[in-house]
């Protein structure tokens, strides 16, 4: 059996210290961290599979960076680790299949809520027993998931790259999140309905237009010289997370037309973080940072960096920087308590996840601070 296993996100099936045990009695050790020591990645049924950036959590891409340079790392589904421990039927329990009010219990999802998903089509029962429906948990806990994202304001472009790269990596598991769509206009939830159409939550078709990416505003590219230049960082920024590397190709243009500038760094760092190219994301963000020492969310992505990159002291200070600066900055602040947490210093979390807890008590992020709060160490 594997020696070191990491959990990526909140199992289904039982708590983290539940888990360790489970892990412990197997011959291994639940680790925090996704290092070259690693054995296995396991992802959580329950979620979150998404970071509240709308990208994939810090641990897997780690992970799938690790594989890709040739480390024996495997990456599972929950259910599969499950079967591999001899809990078959625990692993049937995470596909087993709910009432609407199981469901709404299970996920701290008020009923009226789940009520209105349902007779918008964006759940829909798998079955029904006595004329009640029957709905599969995951279906839920991705919605519930996506609708935290695009509260947030996450791009459609980012969510789409970011289930594409997760169903590439789990290739067997069963992704209720990649049959749900986002209407960017709407900046909600839609359903593709069974002959392809779109579906508003209100139950109302959609017609689908070919629809520009919205500009960059005037503010943001004050700093260029010329109508042409602007025109260009536009450009970029509208093809940034679906063609990161001609974004980049962009902002290093401009760059070279205009010299140094802490936003086409920063934007240039954004492109090639979405290209999957950290090295040199990391470089820009450090130019960012070093032009403009009080922009926060360089210092944050900057931070997002250097935990993938396994270097999260300096990740700390980072994200420590970020929230000097900002305090609001509610994704620092649950990463600060995640890289505490992966390197032993549990007790300094705490601060962190109370603080992220009073700004957002109601998300899946939320549900997850939570159960790091109850599981750590007395």
């Amino acid at each position: 059996m594997p020696h070191q296993v990491v959990i990526v996100g909140q199992l289904a099936s039982m708590t983290r210290a539940e888990a360790a045990r489970v892990v412990a009695l197997t011959g291994g050790a639940l680790t925090e961290r996704v290092t070259r020591a690693t054995d296995l990645v396991v992802v959580g049924g329950r979620g979150p599979q998404l970071a509240r950036s709308g990208r994939l959590p810090i641990q897997l891409t780690r992970a799938h960076r690790l594989a890709e340079e040739g480390v024996l790392l495997a990456v599972w589904p929950e259910e599969r680790w499950l079967r591999s421990v001899g809990l078959a039927d625990d692993a049937a329990g995470v596909c087993k299949r709910f009432t609407a009010s199981q469901m709404a219990d299970a996920l701290h999802v008020p009923r009226p809520k789940l009520d209105r998903w349902i007779a918008a089509g964006l759940v829909r029962p798998v079955d029904t027993s006595a004329g009640v429906g029957l709905f599969e948990f995951q279906q839920v806990a991705a919605v519930r998931t996506l609708a935290d994202l695009v509260q947030s304001g996450i791009s459609l472009a980012k969510l789409r790259r970011a289930t594409a790269r997760l169903a590439r990596w789990l290739p067997d598991a069963h992704q209720p999140l990649l049959e749900l769509s986002l209407d960017e206009d709407v900046r909600r939830l839609v359903v593709r309905t069974s002959d392809g159409r779109l579906a508003e939550p209100s139950g109302q078709l959609l017609l689908e237009f070919d629809r520009d990416e919205p500009a960059a505003s005037a503010e943001s590219v004050a700093f260029c010289a010329t109508e042409n230049e602007a025109d260009a960082f536009r450009r970029a920024v509208q093809c940034e997370e679906d063609r990161p590397q001609e974004a980049a190709a962009i902002y290093r243009e401009l760059i070279a037309k205009r010299g140094p500038h802490p936003t086409l760094a920063f934007n240039l760092a954004n492109a090639l973080y979405a290209a999957e190219d950290p090295d040199r994301a990391l470089a820009q963000y450090e130019v960012a940072t070093a032009l403009d020492p009080q922009h926060a969310g360089a210092w944050n992505n900057l931070a997002n960096v250097l935990a993938e990159l396994d270097r999260p002291e300096e990740a700390i200070g980072a994200y420590r920087r970020a929230l000097a600066l900002d305090p609001r900055l509610a994704d620092a602040r649950f990463n600060l308590a995640q890289t505490l947490v992966e390197i032993g210093r549990s007790d300094e979390a705490v601060l962190h996840w109370r603080a992220y807890l009073a700004a957002d008590s109601e998300s899946s992020w939320a549900d997850y601070a939570r159960e790091r709060l109850e599981s750590r160490p007395i």
